[in-house]
Order: C-alpha cells, then sequence, then structure tokens
C-alpha cells in the first residue's frame, strides 16, 4: 500500500483532526466554520485535489448529522467522524 493511499490520507487527516471540520468541540470535533473549513480545503487542494474533495465530502456528511441528526445519531456517528 502506497503512502498515497486513500486510508493513508484520511488516516493522516484524522490524525490533524481535519476529518472533524464540522463536528462541534463537544463530540470532538474542531467545530470549524464553513468558511475557515473551505480554507482548509482550498489548501489541501492545492497539493491533491482528490484528498481535498474527499474530505469536502466527509465535511458535508458530518455536518448534516451534527446539524439535522437525533441524539442517537450523534452518539453513534459523530465522534467516529471526527
Amino acid at each position: 500500500v502506497s503512502p498515497t493511499t486513500p486510508e493513508r490520507i484520511f488516516a493522516a487527516f484524522a490524525a490533524c483532526g481535519l476529518t472533524g471540520t464540522a463536528v462541534p468541540e463537544s463530540h470532538d470535533g474542531l467545530g470549524l466554520t464553513v468558511t475557515d473549513a473551505q480554507r482548509v480545503f482550498q489548501e489541501i487542494a492545492c497539493y491533491d485535489l482528490g484528498a481535498a474533495v474527499a474530505l469536502s465530502v466527509h465535511h458535508m456528511v458530518s455536518g448534516l448529522i451534527a446539524k439535522q441528526g437525533t441524539p442517537q445519531q450523534y452518539e453513534r456517528y459523530l465522534r467516529a467522524l471526527a
């Protein structure tokens, strides 16, 4: 497995906390605003557009759960997504 496989890239993002951009701090995320998260994605896109798109989609899914989810969904998914 090369160091640029999606699994390794996403593991590196998770280690830096970047998979929790849309997740509230109360659920182990960064709780960034949309503008701040987009700045992060833009910087990543300068080096790897595919990785930035994948992280952006992850942000959208976790953000939807954070804003629209039930308390049970918060507990089941948010910490894992962060």
